[in-house]
């Protein structure tokens, strides 16, 4: 590392403003490692704009924060890390100031989560959400460009990394792997009481979360349950599901549905629930998958992208092709003995060694000497 003392990086912070729940997590990984390592070589700033000031009615909230966050990403962040005499600048989602970044000569460091929304054959956006169309226009629009001029590349997953060399080659030597954590709390003198045969969704409106397929099935399917399900209205639960199966899950089953939880909410539908569902048909890392090991659910998961890298294969897997098979381990996994279940859990616990991996600060200290 050449001339320490003059190497400045920024860092992207607008998703911690708005509270993006899996980007959020990953900057605040990544700046945990970069207050662990840098030692003094080199100065990092964090570059957050005020949101909180900015007034806007609820109902255009969502609209304008998109805008703004483009208007941020591509002129505003970049302007600012020159201002402060950055070097190098780090753009931790998906996309970032391509063009601006060559002309203020900031080398930039492209957080990749994955590329899923590349592939034209996943349908990556509802054709009903127009502001979830227009995100996948702006990022496709871009990736290309953002991984032929990044510096370098990080990623959450070995299957990821995959992916993303299997889309460009040229970024085949720039890719670190960083994964995913969750902050550790002590949950063993905590009451809570399992409900018995409870399964827990947490999911989202994207196609990728394979609920137009999966709950359809299990509702009509699966009796006495109570479900859990974390993170989509009933309006637009509704807009992928059949009302009449909806109505026919709620007359077998207790189902439970939350737009959004903050996070000590959430905590305790985690607690409470015994079995954690994940019928993912893609999914790059997935922390939800941490979260349900560490409160102790019994995680059943679909066999695809990188669920088997993130629980070290402790989970129990289901084929997506055969909805069949995974009724039936649900219903064997609650009748199953505590005894058993606890012997299940212990082996999922091992998965956990994610959240402190050494390779990852190996790999973080690796990116750091290459600037």
């Amino acid at each position: 590392m050449k001339n320490i003392e003059k190497i400045r990086i920024g860092l992207d912070c607008f998703l911690l403003s708005r509270q993006n729940r899996g980007i959020a997590n990953y900057i605040h990984r990544l700046t945990k490692l970069i207050k662990e390592n840098k030692k003094g070589q080199i100065k990092f700033f964090f570059f957050k704009p005020r949101i909180k000031k900015i007034i806007v009615k609820s109902k255009y909230r969502s609209i304008y924060l998109n805008f703004y966050q483009i208007i941020w990403e591509q002129l505003i962040f970049p302007i600012k890390a020159k201002i402060n005499c950055c070097n190098y600048v780090i753009y931790p989602a998906n996309t970032g100031s391509l063009f601006l970044s060559r002309i203020l000569n900031l080398k930039f460091i492209l957080v990749l989560h994955d590329i899923y929304f590349t592939l034209d054959k996943n349908k990556y956006p509802q054709y009903f959400n127009l502001l979830q169309y227009l995100s996948y226009l702006y990022r496709k629009l871009l990736i290309k460009g953002l991984i032929d001029n990044a510096f370098k590349i990080i990623t959450v997953s070995n299957f990821a990394k995959k992916m993303i060399e299997n889309y460009d080659i040229k970024s085949i030597n720039k890719i670190f792997i960083i994964r995913n954590s969750i902050k550790k709390e002590n949950i063993t003198k905590i009451s809570t009481q399992k409900i018995p045969k409870s399964i827990l969704l947490v999911t989202g409106f994207h196609p990728q979360k394979n609920l137009q397929n999966v709950l359809p099935y299990i509702l009509k399917n699966l009796k006495g349950f109570t479900i859990f399900i974390v993170g989509i209205s009933f309006e637009n639960l509704s807009k992928i599901i059949d009302k009449n199966i909806l109505k026919l899950g709620k007359k077998n089953n207790n189902i439970i549905i939350y737009d959004f939880l903050d996070k000590k909410n959430l905590k305790n539908i985690y607690l409470r629930s015994e079995i954690f569902l994940m019928p993912s048909i893609f999914e790059s890392f997935s922390i939800p998958l941490l979260e349900a090991c560490y409160y102790r659910n019994i995680i059943i998961c679909s066999n695809t992208g990188a669920t088997k890298e993130t629980t070290k294969n402790k989970a129990i897997f289901y084929n997506n092709q055969n909805l069949l098979h995974l009724t039936k381990k649900i219903n064997n996994i609650a009748k199953l003995k505590n005894l058993f279940k606890k012997k299940i859990l212990r082996l999922q616990q091992k998965m956990l060694s994610n959240n402190d991996d050494f390779l990852d600060k190996k790999n973080f200290k690796f990116l750091l000497r290459a600037l």
